[in-house]
């Protein structure tokens, strides 16, 4: 038995090709999965050495409607592990998501690349290639089956770093056994699932997986950076203005005006408690706001961080490293 936010509102689905026939012109309707009372989506991004078809036009919907939206990669143990976080962390970048990127790990099948030691490197690597949010998403059976029971617990400590996305259908979170090493506090989405009415949804398949987000709606906004403000604005801003991170203040959300006047046409509203990142112009702050350069006031944002010049990204690294049974690590690291 798992606690489980009481009442969760924040639901979010996760789609792939599956949910889209490619004998019709149609395909997934995220405007309607949003206006369902989703609260964004997870798309399959790719496996092995292969992109998902619909990925790229997926993230760019979901950027054009403003809805937020994360990015998954079944790892599969046919592919290496480096390559196969090499062209994920290349997806994540090109299409910028805004929620977790969840490692996908339930292959049913051998290969070369399965088992402890090729999951350690793989995360290893997404991580030094600089994904975001790394989730792992899992079933308790398989866990257990794949790397529990064939770990010893200072190597299962390793995976605590990275929160749990877990599909065990039921219908209450009373009947959810959460598996070894993490706890509640790092249980962050319930596949709980996989039967959704996928025409309600904007699919064109007719089920759905669908994922409740422990925490409140607060709690999801102060989590993640939403699709309304997600980046600095790509020109970088001008080197001498002060780059911020703070959050939203305004209870009925802030306007995003197209120039820094109150004047200015309205490009849109974050909703309160929205992250914000961007600079500081005065007594605006320069944000990006669904692709293009925007304007919010600074008066209702509460500043939490400022530097001159954004902060610096991650290098590549090259990985090899094994994990042992009393959780010391050994390999090399490598700059690139």
């Amino acid at each position: 038995m798992a606690n489980f936010v009481s009442d969760p509102k924040v639901m979010v689905s996760d789609v792939s090709r599956w949910q889209d026939n490619p004998e019709t012109e149609a395909m997934v309707d995220f405007e309607k999965m949003k206006n369902a009372g989703l609260w964004g989506v997870i798309l399959k991004s790719g496996q092995h050495n292969r992109i998902d078809r619909t990925f790229f036009r997926n993230a760019s919907e979901c950027k054009r409607i403003g809805f937020n939206f994360g990015t998954y990669f079944f790892y599969d143990p046919l592919g290496h592990w480096r390559d196969q976080a090499d062209l994920w962390a290349e997806l994540v970048y090109q299409t910028n998501p805004n929620l977790d990127n969840w490692a996908d790990l339930e292959y049913n099948w051998d290969g070369p690349y399965k088992g402890l030691d090729a999951l350690y490197n793989f995360m290893e690597r997404a991580k030094a290639n600089g994904i975001p949010n790394l989730t792992i998403y899992t079933g308790y059976y398989w866990w257990f089956d794949t790397i529990w029971k064939n770990s010893t617990p200072a190597q299962l400590n390793y995976f605590k770093q990275y929160p749990l996305s877990l599909a065990w259908y039921a219908d209450s979170p009373d009947f959810v056994n959460i598996p070894q090493p993490w706890t509640e506090e790092q249980w962050r989405w319930w596949q709980f699932t996989a039967n959704g009415d996928g025409y309600y949804y904007g699919v064109e398949s007719s089920r759905i997986d669908l994922d409740k987000f422990n925490g409140t709606p607060e709690d999801f906004y102060t989590t993640f950076p939403l699709a309304n403000v997600v980046e600095v604005p790509p020109d970088g801003g001008d080197p001498n203005m002060t780059y911020i991170t703070g959050k939203v203040t305004a209870s009925a959300g802030l306007r995003v005006r197209i120039q820094p006047s109150t004047t200015a046409e309205i490009l849109g509203v974050l909703p309160y408690l929205a992250p914000v990142e961007g600079y500081l112009e005065g007594e605006w702050i320069k944000i990006l706001y669904n692709g293009a350069n925007g304007y919010i006031s600074a008066q209702y944002v509460e500043i939490l961080t400022s530097t001159p010049t954004p902060p610096p990204t991650q290098g590549d690294v090259n990985i090899n490293m094994t994990l042992h049974a009393d959780g010391t690590i050994t390999g090399q690291w490598t700059d690139v």
